[in-house]
């Protein structure tokens, strides 16, 4: 079964780019081992992303962490990297920030709330989305490119920050998809039930996690919006 990341008994299990490999990094809070599967105690094996959604930047993956490392350091290292390459006043800047940093930690809360980044053409929307997509925790893209299926596998599988531009040209064919997405994914344990073709078997698709969404103009859904962080451009 592929997955991205995991914690299964107290395991923290996370792909990672190790050598210029995919793998998993097993952490048990005391030690750490880099393993290409994973095996669970019920005998489910795991193995890591597909190496071509990385490849293509779809997914970025983080790299062998720094254990020793202070988390206040972390904290502004990534304001520091917000500030040095997005010109938006401090308060956006520290929105961003903490808005990154609780990405890393989402699975251990109940809720995730959104970033909603509103602005016309050429205020720099399409930066924050790049820059998050280096920063946040298993960003995902997701392009106009991608098709129905695959936001909801997506998603599934790597089970970190997406990453919606555009929003606002997603309203007619995929809106319904990306909209099921948002509306049940603030919440843990929140999941889609999808069909599969061949057999019509409900398959559920875990959608919790923080997501970003770039916009022109406040979306209609008050229930979208309430879920929000709102920042403008």
């Amino acid at each position: 079964m592929e997955k991205t990341h995991l914690r299964i008994n107290g395991n923290f299990i996370q792909s990672i780019m190790k050598d210029g490999r995919i793998q998993y990094l097993v952490h048990d809070g005391a030690s750490t081992q880099y393993l290409d599967t994973y095996q669970a105690p019920d005998g489910t094996e795991y193995e890591p992303i597909n190496k071509q959604y990385v490849s293509t930047g779809c997914v970025v993956l983080p790299g062998e962490p720094d254990f020793n490392a202070e988390p206040i350091d972390v904290w502004f290292s990534v304001r520091k990297f917000w500030a040095d390459n997005l010109l938006v006043d401090h308060f956006s800047i520290d929105v961003l920030t903490a808005f990154t940093y609780f990405s890393w930690f989402y699975d251990s809360t109940e809720t995730a709330p959104y970033l909603l980044v509103i602005g016309d053409l050429g205020t720099a929307k399409t930066r924050v989305l790049d820059i998050a997509k280096m920063l946040c925790f298993n960003a995902t893209m997701l392009g106009t490119a991608v098709t129905a299926a695959n936001i909801f596998r997506l998603q599934n599988v790597t089970k970190g920050t997406l990453l919606v531009d555009e929003f606002e040209r997603r309203q007619s064919d995929r809106a319904s998809d990306i909209t099921q997405i948002l509306n049940s994914g603030y919440r843990n344990g929140g999941v889609v039930l999808r069909c599969e073709p061949k057999t019509n078997e409900p398959i559920p698709y875990d959608t919790y996690g923080p997501k970003i969404i770039a916009t022109r103009s406040m979306p209609d859904d008050d229930a979208l919006v309430s879920r929000c962080f709102i920042l403008g451009t």
